[in-house]
C-alpha cells in the first residue's frame, strides 16, 4: 500500500506509532511542549 502524503504524528503515543509501523506507513513524530493546566479548571 502506498501513501503519498507524509504523516506527522503530534503525539508520543507508542500505540499510534506501532499501528503505523505495522501498516508500513512512514511517519515523523514532532512533539511540542504544551501547557494543558488550563484544562483542569
Amino acid at each position: 500500500m502506498h501513501f503519498p502524503t507524509d504523516i506527522v504524528l503530534a503525539s508520543g503515543s507508542p500505540r499510534r506509532q506501532s499501528i503505523l509501523s505495522e501498516m508500513g506507513i512512514s511517519f515523523e513524530v514532532i512533539l511540542h511542549e504544551i501547557n494543558e493546566d488550563f484544562l483542569s479548571l
